[in-house]
């Protein structure tokens, strides 16, 4: 007889049945050959072990579905999660239960140590297929402090992302080769400028809201302030530092961090139509904003 532990017994069989995929608990019963009581009390000690993750509505428990965390990555999760924010150490084992992550960075606040109680964490996974991370993930950050973002290689390479402040927290060695020196930002304000008088236009006709509207100006601002220095900054910096530098615009300052706070109520879900400015002036400085930033293309 084995005298391996029931526990490792079924979580090998089910690696070798499932992995990376959903394995409801009928599958995992027919793999093990196990009663209902003994199947249930060993997911209970993989659960606890983070070796498994649970995928299901919390909601509604009826259609739960788990999936195996590759052992190689779990011990890496081991060595890793003492150093992890609190609350991603919960959601770094649904990450590692995925396959084609090729690295995580952590982004924000906690990077540059200026988070309090109110601060997410913010997460980029790299990936193979961005959505299925989020879908796989959703339930696993619905009721925690985690802003969490995917997308492929190709999109990060020609993104502001490999600029901005962040630490690796998981690299499958695709991460060393990335060279931050061809990130082209002219080229990418040239894209924003596109994309923000695009998105302007819909918002001025009542098509799109504020919430697509802000982040666009804002992404804008961002990487203009980039062209001229560091990216090591705050939101509240990056919007002071434009000013600083669009002198023509400096009458827009109040507006358009009004508008900033306005954008963090909504986001946080707080609401923020008592801080809101009628949308004739947000157009008005929103245009001004991306004429100010088209100067430089």
């Amino acid at each position: 007889m084995s005298r391996l532990p029931l526990w490792f017994r079924l979580y090998s069989k089910m690696v070798e049945f499932g992995l990376y995929k959903d394995l409801a608990f009928c599958d995992i019963q027919r793999v093990s050959g196990l009663s209902n009581d003994h199947v249930k009390q060993v997911i209970r000690k993989l659960l606890e072990l983070k070796l498994i993750v649970r995928r299901s509505n919390p909601l509604d428990r009826r259609f739960t579905l788990y999936r195996v965390v590759p052992l190689s990555l779990w011990s890496k999760y081991c060595e890793m999660k003492n150093e992890l924010p609190e609350p991603l150490r919960d959601v770094f084992p649904h990450l590692f239960s995925i396959r084609g992550i090729h690295f995580i960075l952590l982004l924000g606040s906690y990077v540059r140590k200026d988070f309090d109680e109110e601060s997410d964490v913010d997460v980029l996974v790299i990936c193979d297929d961005p959505e299925r991370v989020l879908d796989l993930t959703y339930h696993a950050c619905l009721s925690l402090p985690i802003d969490l973002h995917a997308c492929t290689l190709n999109e990060f390479r020609n993104s502001l992302y490999p600029l901005v402040q962040h630490v690796v927290l998981y690299d499958d060695g695709t991460y060393r080769k990335i060279d931050v020196s061809k990130v082209d930002v002219l080229k990418l304000l040239r894209e924003g400028v596109r994309v923000a008088q695009k998105i302007l236009g819909l918002y001025r006709n009542g098509l799109v809201g504020f919430d697509r509207v802000f982040p666009a100006i804002y992404e804008l601002a961002f990487i203009d302030a980039v062209l001229h220095g560091s990216t090591k900054q705050r939101k509240a910096d990056v919007l002071e530092r434009f000013f600083a530098e669009h002198g023509s615009v400096g009458d827009l300052k109040d507006d358009l961090f009004r508008l900033m706070r306005s954008y963090v109520n909504l986001t946080k879900g707080r609401g923020g139509e008592k801080e809101r400015l009628d949308r004739g002036r947000e157009v008005e400085v929103y245009s001004e904003i991306i004429s100010e930033a088209s100067k430089h293309v």
